[in-house]
């Protein structure tokens, strides 16, 4: 899978950033471009895991998708690998922006998404390898 797919394949999401529509696409891919997919979003995570954007991402905190704003109450930290498959997940530019610059890392991000993504990918592969779920 090339980066053309792998940007492809994101940005199934839609513009409502949708899980549900990329677990559809998921599930149609075989064995070996799911794999080749993961490999992607490592490398796409691994460029957001520099000193930067770790010391930057200690200030960002998850947003309620629903409002997208936070009372101080309701403030909680994100969680940093879902911050970055969130970052992934709003696509090749905001990628490529938060990669440039790690300050855009702070602030509030829906990271729920992020985690919507990551069990996307994790239920696609409980699809095509049921040999590999624990016992």
């Amino acid at each position: 899978m090339d980066d053309v797919r792998f940007w492809s394949v994101v940005a199934s999401l839609g513009p409502e950033l949708a899980p549900a529509r990329l677990a559809l696409v998921l599930n149609s891919l075989t064995r070996a471009d799911l794999g080749e997919f993961c490999a992607h979003l490592a490398d796409a995570e691994g460029e957001l895991d520099t000193r930067d954007h770790r010391s930057e991402a200690v200030t960002a905190f998850e947003l309620e998708p629903s409002r997208g704003r936070r009372t101080e109450a309701e403030q909680r930290p994100a969680d940093f690998e879902e911050l970055q498959v969130t970052v992934v997940a709003h696509g090749l530019d905001a990628w490529r922006a938060v990669v440039a610059v790690p300050p855009l890392l702070s602030g509030g991000w829906p990271t729920g998404l992020g985690r919507q993504f990551l069990l996307a990918v994790a239920n696609a592969w409980r699809r095509l390898a049921p040999e590999l779920q624990p016992a």
